[in-house]
Protein backbone atom coordinates (compact mmCIF):
# COMPACT_ATOMS: atom_id res chain seq x y z
CA UNK A 1 0.00 0.00 0.00
CA UNK A 2 0.66 3.42 -0.40
CA UNK A 3 -0.12 6.82 1.51
CA UNK A 4 -1.41 8.72 -0.24
CA UNK A 5 -3.25 13.03 0.40
CA UNK A 6 -6.53 14.03 0.33
CA UNK A 7 -7.00 17.84 -1.07
CA UNK A 8 -10.24 18.15 -0.09
CA UNK A 9 -9.77 20.74 2.75
CA UNK A 10 -6.74 22.68 1.11
CA UNK A 11 -5.67 24.69 -2.02
CA UNK A 12 -4.21 22.05 -4.49
CA UNK A 13 -0.29 21.44 -3.96
CA UNK A 14 -0.10 23.78 -0.97
CA UNK A 15 -0.71 22.93 3.03
CA UNK A 16 -2.36 25.80 5.66
CA UNK A 17 -3.18 24.51 9.12
CA UNK A 18 -6.39 26.44 8.93
CA UNK A 19 -7.27 23.70 6.05
CA UNK A 20 -5.62 20.60 6.41
CA UNK A 21 -5.10 17.25 4.23
CA UNK A 22 -5.83 14.29 5.24
CA UNK A 23 -3.87 10.77 4.27
CA UNK A 24 -4.82 7.27 3.68
CA UNK A 25 -3.83 4.62 1.73
CA UNK A 26 -4.65 3.16 -1.53
CA UNK A 27 -3.35 -0.27 -3.09
CA UNK A 28 -1.94 -1.45 -5.86
CA UNK A 29 -4.74 -0.59 -7.84
CA UNK A 30 -5.11 3.00 -6.36
CA UNK A 31 -8.08 1.93 -4.56
CA UNK A 32 -8.62 3.69 -1.61
CA UNK A 33 -9.03 0.53 0.87
CA UNK A 34 -7.72 2.87 4.27
CA UNK A 35 -9.51 6.11 4.41
CA UNK A 36 -8.52 9.43 4.65
CA UNK A 37 -8.09 10.13 8.42
CA UNK A 38 -4.65 10.73 9.27
CA UNK A 39 -2.94 14.30 9.84
CA UNK A 40 0.50 12.35 8.12
CA UNK A 41 0.75 8.50 7.39
CA UNK A 42 4.10 7.02 6.50
CA UNK A 43 5.19 3.60 4.34
CA UNK A 44 4.59 0.46 5.53
CA UNK A 45 7.48 -1.51 7.63
CA UNK A 46 7.24 -5.19 8.62
CA UNK A 47 3.44 -4.76 8.70
CA UNK A 48 3.02 -1.87 10.07
CA UNK A 49 2.86 1.92 9.22
CA UNK A 50 3.60 5.32 11.17
CA UNK A 51 0.72 7.74 11.57
CA UNK A 52 0.22 11.25 12.82
CA UNK A 53 -3.56 11.97 14.54
CA UNK A 54 -3.82 15.36 16.53
CA UNK A 55 0.16 15.62 16.54
CA UNK A 56 1.07 13.06 18.01
CA UNK A 57 2.47 9.67 15.84
CA UNK A 58 1.86 6.24 16.32
CA UNK A 59 1.46 3.20 14.20
CA UNK A 60 -1.20 1.44 12.31
CA UNK A 61 -1.74 -2.27 10.29
CA UNK A 62 -2.79 -3.20 7.54
CA UNK A 63 -6.07 -3.34 8.20
CA UNK A 64 -5.94 0.09 8.84
CA UNK A 65 -6.80 -0.71 13.11
CA UNK A 66 -4.11 1.64 15.24
CA UNK A 67 -1.92 -0.83 16.74
CA UNK A 68 0.27 1.44 18.55
CA UNK A 69 -1.78 4.15 19.79
CA UNK A 70 -0.57 7.96 18.89
CA UNK A 71 1.45 8.96 21.56
CA UNK A 72 5.21 10.05 20.76
CA UNK A 73 6.22 13.17 18.82
CA UNK A 74 7.91 11.59 16.22
CA UNK A 75 8.58 7.47 15.33
CA UNK A 76 10.84 5.89 12.64
CA UNK A 77 9.71 2.73 10.68
CA UNK A 78 10.16 -0.50 12.28
CA UNK A 79 13.40 -2.19 11.27
CA UNK A 80 14.77 -5.81 12.66
CA UNK A 81 11.15 -5.14 15.43
CA UNK A 82 12.35 -2.23 16.83
CA UNK A 83 11.27 1.64 15.80
CA UNK A 84 12.73 4.75 16.64
CA UNK A 85 10.47 7.35 18.98
CA UNK A 86 11.33 10.85 20.56
CA UNK A 87 9.37 11.19 23.71
CA UNK A 88 9.82 14.96 24.61
CA UNK A 89 13.98 15.27 24.72
CA UNK A 90 14.36 11.80 24.81
CA UNK A 91 14.78 9.15 22.11
CA UNK A 92 14.23 5.30 22.59
CA UNK A 93 12.99 2.17 20.94
CA UNK A 94 9.66 0.43 20.43
CA UNK A 95 8.94 -3.22 19.92
CA UNK A 96 5.54 -4.17 17.91
CA UNK A 97 3.81 -5.25 21.25
CA UNK A 98 4.47 -1.49 22.73
CA UNK A 99 6.94 -2.53 25.09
Amino acid sequence: MASVRDDKGAERNSWSPSKPNHYGYINKKGELVIDYQFDVASNFSEGLAPISKGGKWGFIGADGKIKINPQFEFVSNFSNGLAAFLQGELWGFINKKEK
